[in-house]
């Protein structure tokens, strides 16, 4: 499965990471948004036996008990989940995603008279 850019730093906070599971962030920009780095985070979601719950419930646990504020709970928990096996790299609660873009050097005006 290609990683498209997502390959983990060769000293990776992360516990467990392998190619699929890398950081999307570093810890300094994680620790300067919400208090932690990656290996804090996944040792509290451990300790809450987090591994064992699902996307919900850890988004839930991170934002009443952990007070992570909601598109923070998304991140955290789908990379833990990524580093845990229980999730694979462009996988959703619903299956799989994708998607690619393309930045063009034209107006839009030239692009649709194309």
């Amino acid at each position: 499965m290609p990683t498209l850019g997502f390959m983990p730093k060769k000293n990776s906070s992360i516990p467990d990471a392998q190619d699929k599971t890398a950081p999307r962030m570093s810890d300094s920009a994680l620790k300067a948004k919400i208090g932690k780095v990656w290996s804090e985070w996944f040792a509290i979601l451990d300790k809450a036996a987090a591994a064992k719950m699902d996307h919900k419930s850890i988004t839930s646990y991170l934002s009443e008990k952990q007070k992570v504020p909601d598109w923070w709970c998304q991140m955290v928990t789908v990379t833990y989940e990524q580093a845990r096996g229980k999730r694979e790299l462009y996988q959703t609660t619903h299956g799989y995603q994708a998607s690619a873009s393309k930045t063009l050097a034209a107006p839009l005006s030239a692009i649709y008279e194309a």
